[in-house]
């Protein structure tokens, strides 16, 4: 089997952590990476973004009126904020991890957008009709090493601590209130669809939401 990693920008989404203000300047910036497990198992796959919180975590959240985790977002004067309608207007997510997650997205930027040709991420503010890049890498380990792929004891390792640490994590977020807004996965993903095709998004996610039934 390949080992594959996936980047793509996005329109800019995230301030600069410490930066003092809400200038948006780099994207969520969305990672996806694969590699071969063993015979006859699964692949280990990964996707996540490089945003402290999903941006469509935050419309719904938004629409729901339900606050923020902290250090998702910061508001007009780059302050610290829980206001999922505030950040999506007015403010700016921030990403994982601070400064670190920010170069990861600088490097995201760097080779999915201009690597690519592509519009980067201060080029545009609308995800619909940017031109944004994707960068996909598949690589061969048998064209880099005469000794064949192993990696399963590094991922038996790491996977019960992993997903036991992804685990407190959602544990964690629950009990903080973070978005506190539960609904099927593809009444999610279909509320984020419309939303984003109407110019008022809040309004419009609002309003299909306050005719289901939600947990939490």
């Amino acid at each position: 089997g390949l080992v594959a990693v996936a980047v793509a920008n996005t329109p800019a989404y995230l301030a600069a952590p410490g930066a003092g203000d809400a200038t948006r300047v780099l994207g969520t910036n969305p990672v996806a990476y694969a590699a071969p497990r063993g015979r006859g198992e699964p692949p280990v796959v990964v996707d996540l973004a490089l945003a402290a919180s999903s941006r469509a975590a935050i419309e719904v959240a938004a629409a729901a009126g339900a606050p923020l985790a902290a250090a998702v977002a910061v508001d007009a004067r780059g302050e610290p904020t829980v206001d999922a309608a505030e950040a999506l207007e007015s403010g700016a997510q921030l990403p994982v991890g601070g400064t670190k997650g920010a170069l990861l997205c600088l490097l995201v930027e760097i080779l999915a957008g201009a690597l690519t040709g592509s519009e980067l991420a201060v080029d545009s503010d609308d995800y619909n009709t940017m031109n944004r890049g994707l960068l996909l890498l598949a690589l061969d380990p048998g064209a880099t090493s005469s000794a064949p792929f192993d990696a399963r004891r590094l991922f038996d390792a790491f996977g019960g601590r992993g997903g036991e640490a992804a685990r407190r994590s959602r544990a964690a977020k629950a009990a903080g209130g973070d978005h506190a807004v539960a609904v099927a996965a593809p009444v999610f993903y279909d509320l984020q669809r419309r939303a984003r095709a109407t110019p008022d998004h809040v309004a419009a996610v609002a309003a299909d939401l306050a005719r289901l039934p939600l947990d939490g």
